[in-house]
């Protein structure tokens, strides 16, 4: 039998664990989208060069 302080604790663990979750989906998202971003910025800048080249 858990007591209400074990089952607090756990409980505090759960949300902890969820939130640290939560903040590194969000972090791979806005990862993503940066490298999303960099990628057409780059080959906009690529496309670019290449013109003025030929």
């Amino acid at each position: 039998m858990t007591s209400k302080a074990d089952e607090g604790l756990t409980n505090s663990v759960k949300t902890y664990n969820t939130t640290q979750m939560a903040k590194t989906w969000r972090n791979e998202i806005s990862d993503t989208g940066q490298d999303n971003y960099l990628a057409a910025t780059n080959t906009t800048t690529q496309s670019q060069i290449q013109k003025q080249l030929e």
